[in-house]
């Protein structure tokens, strides 16, 4: 607004690009890894999980415990969807490091479920653990969904607390990180097949999660919050001066990117002016398409994968880092 006094940014500095390391390994680690289920499915099958269901012990394909499997990894997706949408509203008024430490704690408590949750008590093969009334491995899933929205969230405000010359190169590695995290679980499989057991795989792995998540989390308090106010002040102060009908014209305003005081087209508009633009309609269909994919059980079915043959190449496919990412 004219005449209101400017909160000055903070300059960022070593601390802020600290951060985004810390970002990226939490973001690369425990934010979707979710898509890489084909080798989560063969690590929890081949310790035993959901065996008790099947008719026959050696029975392969089974195809109830198929259904388990399946039941899982939608579980996980929708609880996934359901809080991206809803913690991209929270993290404007808690903070980004109060979702650090939210993504933290229920992603670590969703691995420590899967290190200790065990499905047939009765089950010699099976890593010990306590039988829960409710299946542990749900809870596990719907907890993990809620940690890597919460953590993929708060990763997209790194880019704000860096100088704006590198917001671009950061926000497209973040944003890269969490597909690649569909990679993380071969390693975990790797592990698996080297001897180690599901336990000691989940709880070092939610250890892990815990200390980067609380580490990140203690980052963002001090100066990287104040340059977060200081940029959001910023934009509510520009914003009434583009009137409400001429918001269409808004690109046309701006001096261009390399402005630094330039606000992108969209900020400070209001949520119907944004439902009608370009940007939110090429949002809502890489969103749709996603959705798709993932309701679909496209490209992560274990089952579909094995035949392909991939059972007779020693999982070759699902092993293979490289084309996981691409």
């Amino acid at each position: 607004m004219a005449g209101q006094a400017q909160v000055p940014v903070p300059k960022p500095g070593a601390r802020e690009w600290l951060m985004v390391v810390l970002g990226s390994l939490v973001t690369f680690f425990f934010s979707y890894y979710i898509y890489g289920w084909a080798s989560l499915q063969a690590l929890l099958e081949e310790d035993g999980v959901y065996l008790e269901v099947c008719q026959a012990e050696l029975e392969e394909p089974c195809p109830e415990r198929a259904r388990h499997m399946i039941r899982l990894f939608t579980e996980c997706i929708l609880v996934t969807v359901g809080s991206s949408a809803l913690l991209a509203l929270v993290v404007d008024r808690m903070g980004p490091a109060f979702l650090s430490l939210l993504g933290g704690i229920c992603q670590a408590g969703g691995l420590f479920l899967l290190a200790t949750s065990s499905t047939d008590s009765t089950d010699s093969t099976a890593t010990p653990g306590t039988r829960s009334p409710l299946d542990g491995f749900v809870i596990a899933f719907g907890l993990i969904g809620v940690g890597g929205a919460a953590l993929q969230v708060q990763a997209m405000k790194l880019p704000f607390v860096i100088p704006r010359s590198r917001f671009a190169l950061v926000m497209t590695l973040l944003n890269c990180l969490v597909d690649s995290s569909s990679v993380t679980p071969l390693g975990l499989y790797r592990l698996y097949l080297a001897g180690f057991s599901r336990f000691s795989i989940f709880a070092g792995y939610g250890a892990l999660c815990c200390l980067l998540s609380i580490s990140l989390a203690v980052c963002w308090r001090g100066r990287p919050q104040a340059i977060l106010k200081a940029l959001n002040a910023e934009e509510l102060s520009a914003a009434p001066d583009v009137p409400e009908q001429e918001w269409e014209n808004m690109e046309k305003a701006m001096d261009g990117m390399q402005n630094l005081g330039a606000r992108p087209r969209l900020h400070g508009l209001s949520l119907r002016q944004q439902v009608w633009s370009l940007e939110f309609a090429v949002a809502a269909s890489f969103l749709t398409t996603q959705l798709f994919r993932q309701s679909a059980y496209l490209g992560i079915n274990k089952d579909w994968l094995k035949s392909l043959g991939d059972d007779k190449t020693g999982n070759a496919f699902a092993l293979d880092a490289l084309g996981t990412l691409v």
